[in-house]
Formats: C-alpha cells, structure tokens, sequence
C-alpha cells in the first residue's frame, strides 16, 4: 500500500472496503502524508448474508441434498436421512461486531432463532434487547448452542 500510494502522488484519498473501519495517515519516511480510510461496514450486509447461506449449507445438509436429488432419491421413495429446521434452535456469535449484528437480525427474526452471543464488550441490556440477543461466557456459549458463527 505505501509504494502504490508514494508512486501516485498528489491524488489524496485512498479508500478500499473493509469489515472494520481504520483512518490513519500514511506518511513516507521522504515524501508528504496521506491519509488513508477504509470504508467500514460497507460489505456487512453481504458478509452477514453469506454467513447465513454457509449456515444454512451445512445445517441443512445441502450437498447431500443436492447428490440424493441427482439420483432421484428426492420422490421419497427410499430412505432418506434426517435434515434439520433451523426455527427454534440456538446460534452462538463470536464476536459481535457489525456482521455479527446483521446476522444475529436475520437469524431471530427470518428463521426465529435464539441467538446468544460472547465478545469483549458486552451490549448492555438495552442493547441485547434491541439486537434480540443474550450474552454468554464463551464455554457456555459453545456448549450450548446447536450451531457456531
């Protein structure tokens, strides 16, 4: 990043997508300073979107699903493995940032989920409430939820 940025000079602002949001000032050790930002969160709808795809991929056993249907397997006439509903099970997010926050939303309220989570820095209450959220100790959380983000 410093060499690319040095090369161009005179053109300021640099910015890229980034789950996080950072500005500082890059500075060559000759040359002036630039200051640099990210564009946080930009992207953590969509992340938060694939988190839930990934989930659901695995929880219901989707590649499984995908090889029975391709032999025919899918009429139901032949056994057929047990799949899983997501409604009313329990996700445990680690760490609640902003792609954390939009997936524990669509968790709880597109398939009526219990979301608990552990973080550094607990919401509060209003804040749990708010995101529809319990906080718990990371052993607790790992123990007892039925799928991990």
């Amino acid at each position: 990043m410093t060499r690319s940025i040095g090369r161009r000079p005179g053109r300021g602002w640099r910015s890229w997508l980034a789950p996080a949001t950072t500005t500082s000032i890059l500075r060559r050790h000759d040359g002036p300073a630039y200051p640099v930002c990210s564009n946080g969160g930009a992207n953590s709808r969509a992340v938060a979107e694939h988190t839930i795809l990934l989930i659901l991929a695995v929880y219901r056993r989707l590649l499984l699903q995908h090889e029975l249907t391709s032999r025919g397997r899918w009429r139901g006439n032949q056994p057929m493995p047990t799949f899983h509903e997501m409604h009313g099970t329990t996700l445990g997010i680690i760490g609640l940032g902003t792609i954390g926050k939009h997936v524990a939303r669509v968790a709880s309220r597109g398939f009526d989920m219990r979301v608990q989570y552990n973080d550094l820095v607990r919401l509060g209450d209003k804040g749990e409430e708010a995101t529809n959220v319990r906080y718990r100790l990371l052993p607790e959380l790992l123990s007892t939820s039925d799928m991990r983000s």
